[in-house]
This record gives C-alpha cells, sequence and structure tokens, in this order.
C-alpha cells in the first residue's frame, strides 16, 4: 500500500513515482502506510505478481516491512517509474 491524495495527477502523469525528484515509491502494509500519511486520500494498492511479469523491480525491507519499488531498469539506472496504463499494475481505493 502507498497513501496519496494526488490521484489525479498520478493519473495524468500515467505513472506513480517520486514525482518531484529521482527516486522509487515506498510500499508498506495498510497500518504502516497509515503512519507516513495519515490524511492521504487513497490508497495505493500494487497487483505486485503483475508488475514483476513487466519488469518492474522491487526491494523489500524484512525488519520494517516496507518494500521499495525502484521501476525498471532503463540504460544505466531504475527509473522509478510504476506505469500506470495498461496493463493496470496499480489501482486506487479510496481512504
Amino acid at each position: 500500500m502507498h497513501n496519496t491524495s494526488e490521484k489525479d495527477k498520478i493519473e495524468r502523469s500515467k505513472f506513480l513515482s517520486q514525482m518531484g525528484r529521482r527516486g522509487g515509491i515506498n510500499f508498506a502494509s495498510p497500518e504502516m502506510a497509515d503512519c507516513y500519511c495519515p490524511k492521504a486520500s487513497h490508497r495505493v494498492v500494487v497487483e505486485f505478481k503483475e508488475a514483476l511479469k513487466h519488469g518492474i523491480f522491487f526491494f523489500g525491507n524484512a525488519f520494517t516491512g516496507i518494500s521499495y519499488c525502484a521501476g525498471a531498469w532503463e540504460r544505466d539506472s531504475w527509473n522509478g517509474k510504476l506505469p500506470y496504463d495498461e496493463p493496470k499494475l496499480f489501482h486506487f481505493e479510496k481512504r
């Protein structure tokens, strides 16, 4: 899960990423996500198995329960993006 109040911006950009800077996205359990963004309007739910099939990589931290989405490998680095278009790799739930 990833909490956000930027649903419209994400839909327009066609991907989920660190919008203002280079880097990936952190995902966690609903309880953990609520600690980071307790007032967010929406929850992002990732279809992890589908994302992995499309070359999206996640790195997990067993101690914190947080998974980091690095995106896909492009040229010489991770792109930090989780695409929103077909196939649907994530969806939104209203909080």
